[in-house]
């Protein structure tokens, strides 16, 4: 295998977690529903906006430009990654396991959109809860292997299998540590 089929095998493991995460699938449409609500309404919205910033500063504002801003700003991911930031939150008050799962959650959606660097920063507040748990590793090490940094995802992934309580799981760990260990197969 090349080293981007090995890639594109990491990222289908993301993809794959994101698709056994309990009502992930049902979050992730709630933010497209979001999405599209702030797309139908960008064009008043962007008026509306124009209208204050102008009366309290002075400043004319474009609307065609403030829409093009806000059909950015309502864009699928962009609202993935703020309702996960609001969960987190959310589950920071609750409790360290529920700031923990939910961060892990979150690195998972922000992974299959692209946002790598945000999935990290996510995964990094799961760490500082307890870096002993298993299921942040097994995220960091498929992250790893998407951006082809196999040492880095061979160690997370490593970490994860020896961490990992439940079989299932184990499973789905093993078969990422096999595409490092065998990349020609």
């Amino acid at each position: 295998m090349t080293s981007s089929t090995v890639t594109s095998e990491f990222q289908a493991l993301l993809l794959a977690e994101f698709l056994v995460e309990p009502r992930l699938r049902d979050e992730f449409g709630i933010s497209g529903t979001m999405s599209e609500l702030a797309a139908q309404f960008s064009e008043p919205v962007a008026k509306a906006i124009c209208a204050v910033v102008s009366s309290q500063t002075g400043l004319v504002l474009p609307p065609d430009a403030m829409e093009a801003v806000l059909k950015v700003v309502s864009a699928q991911q962009q609202m993935t990654l703020l309702s996960r930031s609001v969960a987190d939150v959310l589950a920071t008050i609750r409790s360290p396991h529920d700031k923990y799962n939910s961060c892990c959650r979150s690195a998972i959606c922000h992974a299959i959109v692209g946002a790598y660097d945000n999935a990290s920063g996510a995964l990094y507040h799961a760490s500082r809860v307890n870096d002993s748990w298993a299921r942040h590793h097994h995220l960091y090490g498929l992250l790893h292997g998407a951006r082809n940094r196999q040492e880095k995802a061979r160690y997370e992934l490593e970490q994860a299998y020896a961490q990992e309580p439940w079989k299932e799981s184990k499973v789905r760990i093993a078969q990422a540590l096999a595409l490092l260990k065998n990349p020609s197969a």
